[in-house]
């Protein structure tokens, strides 16, 4: 607590409901971004101000749905891939890198959708079961044992043999850097799903992309997490809050257009997800300095 207050104090003079908001990552809870609101509020002589962070607890201006964001997003995004490649997600298979936040919650509503966990990892371990595992079996394993590692009738492997294991869908959701190229030239799924930051190297885009695998992009496949920081924004700003199904339709709508206007860039194009979502952006901007004119 007292690195975070710290923390908050030495960046206090760019944050504010309408500068720089905060979010939360990697280790980071809704307790830490209590503690920085908390600072701020201090440093201004303001007994609440709950938009200057987002990610907060709900009894403090937190949103719904904000906890499952990023794997809800994620799983989304998936989904609407699917349909593009009339693939159906009922027995689908699924592999987890990574078992924090994205890809828990990635998961349980993929299984959700129909689908299959057959393998999943954390820093302690990775595992394998061909014909699949519960994932609320699975998670009261990693909360009673510390590790994704021994789960019943799975089998113990390593990071390149759970990367290019056979299936439809592959979540890197743990850190950055982890497809290279000598990993994507091995891999077998179909769908990426980055739900982790910058989980492919750029030496293994080309090579996915002429395997024919769809990589949706970490800025749109994760975005669900940043796009309900926002909603939590705006129902600080205007003192009234949505219900969870409120929350989580607004997000899935924004990331279904934002997903149909990347894959139509991606086909128009003949370039990647991930080009084409630079793409989509990069338009964006520019079509909203060409509305405003120049001056002076």
């Amino acid at each position: 607590e007292r690195l975070t207050r710290r923390f908050a104090f030495m960046i206090s003079e760019i944050l504010g409901p309408q500068k720089d908001i905060p979010a939360p990552d990697v280790y980071t809870t809704g307790r830490e971004m209590a503690q920085i609101m908390d600072v701020y509020g201090k440093l201004n002589n303001m007994t609440s101000q709950p938009g200057v962070i987002t990610g907060k607890p709900l009894e403090i201006g937190g949103s719904k749905a904000r906890n499952v964001a990023t794997g809800l997003g994620t799983a989304y995004c998936v989904r609407e891939a699917a349909k593009k490649l009339d693939m159906d997600l009922k027995g689908a298979k699924v592999v987890l890198q990574g078992f924090g936040n994205a890809s828990t919650f990635a998961g349980e509503y993929l299984e959700g959708m129909g689908c299959s966990v057959i393998g999943a990892s954390d820093s302690k371990g990775n595992i394998l079961s061909p014909d699949g595992m519960k994932m609320s079996e699975l998670e009261d394993w990693k909360r009673e044992n510390g590790t994704v590692a021994g789960f019943p009738g799975s089998e113990a492997t390593d990071v390149p043999s759970l990367l290019d294991a056979e299936c439809d869908v592959l979540i890197p959701g743990a850190l950055e850097n982890q497809i290279d190229a000598s990993i994507a030239e091995n891999i077998h799924c179909r769908i990426i799903g980055e739900a982790a930051n910058g989980p492919t190297l750029p030496e293994a885009d080309p090579i996915l992309y002429e395997k024919g695998v769809t990589v949706i992009p970490d800025i749109l496949a994760n975005a669900g997490g940043v796009t309900i920081s926002y909603y939590e924004w705006v129902q600080n700003n205007m003192g009234h809050y949505w219900s969870f199904d409120e929350v989580a339709s607004k997000m899935e709508d924004h990331l279904v257009r934002g997903f149909d206007a990347t894959y139509q860039m991606s086909q128009e194009k003949g370039v990647d997800m991930r080009r084409a979502a630079m793409a989509v952006a990069v338009q964006r901007v520019v079509d909203a300095f060409m509305i405003k004119g120049m001056w002076p």
